[in-house]
């Protein structure tokens, strides 16, 4: 497979408790990020599960299957999945798919938070418990430090080129440059040979992008939040993503699919 991923920084909570603290109320001061939401055509659609699988419709009817259901027999491989609930849960297909569902809520909530701060609302925090917002506490630096001039949140997209649909986190500037944004919450820091199909992901909420707006994406962002608190940031160039073997067995995978 080819590698080229970028770590670009990897946070220990411990280094920005001081200055990054977060409560209710916001904690200290809090920053005003630039909402450049500029009205762009953007399609209209609607998501809905179709004997299990999540697709998209768009005002025509016509059906695109959203990207992390393609990828998903890829990232979490049949034997592998079967393996790991043997292996955690005895083989209860009951026990591991309450922990996953418990996971996903963790992933919407911490998705909840970063979305309300983003969109400079002061009560970002209101609701969550402790273990969510800490865990946006480990990404608020880098989100200061680095995003600005948001450009859409939680966007459902679709390309009639590639014939798939999803919904992208957020598109902003990340460190100067127009890139799509993937925030993911997890168990523990991961390794880069992991987030090579989270950047296939993002790669795909770019084309998609790109395809109604005719504005390039430059870099791809997968930023990592743990419950054991840790923050991992990783970048990659759209145009290195399109060139990698995990790339080419997505858009096979989009074919079979249809």
């Amino acid at each position: 497979m080819h590698k080229k991923t970028t770590v670009i920084k990897v946070i220990d909570i411990e280094d920005m408790a001081d200055n990054f603290s977060v409560g209710v109320n916001g904690g200290k001061t809090q920053k005003q990020f630039i909402q450049d939401m500029k009205t762009f055509e953007l399609p209209k659609l609607k998501r809905t599960n179709v004997e299990g699988t999540r697709y998209y419709f768009n005002s025509n009817g016509e059906r695109y299957p959203s990207v992390t259901e393609v990828i998903k027999p890829f990232q979490f491989p049949k034997e592998k999945r079967l393996n790991w609930i043997n292996n955690k849960f005895g083989g209860d297909e009951r026990k591991a798919q309450e922990y996953v569902n418990k996971k996903g809520f963790r992933g919407t909530k911490v998705h909840q938070i970063i979305e309300l701060y983003l969109k400079n609302q002061s009560d970002y925090c209101k609701n969550h418990n402790q273990i969510h917002i800490n865990m946006f506490n480990q990404l608020r630096p880098v989100l200061d430090q680095a995003v600005n001039n948001i450009k859409c949140q939680e966007e459902k997209l679709y390309s009639k080129e590639l014939r798939v649909a999803g919904t992208v986190d957020c598109i902003a500037k990340f460190e100067g440059n127009l890139s799509v944004i993937d925030f993911k919450t997890k168990n523990v820091r991961t390794l880069k040979k992991y987030v090579n199909w989270h950047f296939v992901q993002c790669a795909a909420y770019a084309s998609m992008w790109e395809e109604w707006t005719k504005i390039p994406i430059k870099k791809l962002v997968v930023l990592i939040t743990t419950e054991t608190g840790d923050c991992q940031v990783f970048v990659e160039d759209m145009e290195i993503t399109k060139t990698t073997d995990e790339w080419k067995v997505f858009i096979d995978a989009i074919a079979n699919f249809n």
